[in-house]
């Protein structure tokens, strides 16, 4: 399909004679918000870890905005476009908020050198003013990262994630362990990102109203595979969803 920013052929990836990933295949554009579910041990992860780069597949193609990214190092995924937040926050903890946007910001591609990395830099210092807003931590701007709560955490590192300029992010489970009103304020950023920032989202998830939330696509996978996609009213209605995840 023509204007794809992701596109993953065939992808295969086996540990010995398990096979957790198998001829797995999907198109994301530009513009799209995409929630991965499924059991535990269904692949998801394996995925998440083939497209950044922490895996190389047994088979199979990665494409991003027209080039092949199959098996290239993280690093290098990483400068192509694609972010990743993993499941547990990354973030420095001596560090103030603030500051922890301004190392990402100083990692974003083209950039080199830290040099007045804490500097005033208008018209960056008025981006990272923009981004702490959008991630809800304006009036903890100035305070050490290893204060912020577990939510909190989780938004900062995705506010570190968008500074470094992705056209694709990837979430692992982002909403783990988190209150109900942190997990509705983390549905808010996510939508945010993708509408008003114009990136693109794929997520992994098992809070399913976390999923319901979101009102975005949902992608089904066991075994390696997606058996089933659509919106999250018509997936969960699927007989094959509910034996596989829903129950």
């Amino acid at each position: 399909m023509p204007g794809d920013l992701l596109k993953i052929s065939g992808l295969s990836r086996s540990f010995g004679g398990v096979q957790a990933v198998a001829g797995f295949d999907l198109r994301i554009g530009a513009d799209e918000l995409l929630c991965i579910i499924g059991p535990n041990g269904c692949g998801k992860t394996t995925l998440f870890n083939l497209i950044s780069g922490h895996l190389r597949p047994s088979f199979g193609s990665i494409q991003f905005k027209g080039a092949e990214i199959t098996g290239m190092a993280p690093h290098l995924v990483a400068r192509s476009g694609i972010g990743r937040k993993f499941q547990v926050p990354s973030i420095y903890e001596d560090l103030s908020v603030s500051e922890n946007l301004a190392v990402a910001d100083f990692a974003e591609p083209g950039r080199k050198g830290l040099g007045g990395l804490f500097t005033s830099r208008t018209g960056n210092d008025r981006r990272l003013a923009n981004l702490i807003g959008l991630i809800g931590l304006e009036e903890l701007a100035g305070a050490p990262a290893g204060h912020l709560s577990h939510g909190q955490r989780q938004w900062l590192e995705i506010g570190m994630v968008l500074a470094t300029g992705p056209d694709l992010i990837l979430l692992d489970e982002p909403t783990a362990g988190m209150t109900r009103q942190e997990t509705e304020r983390t549905a808010q950023l996510v939508q945010a990102m993708n509408r008003e920032q114009g990136v693109a989202v794929i997520l992994i998830e098992h809070d399913m109203w976390f999923v319901e939330t979101l009102k975005c696509a949902v992608a089904v996978m066991m075994q390696g595979q997606v058996i089933a996609k659509g919106d999250y009213d018509t997936v969960r209605e699927l007989d094959m969803v509910k034996e596989a995840y829903l129950g």
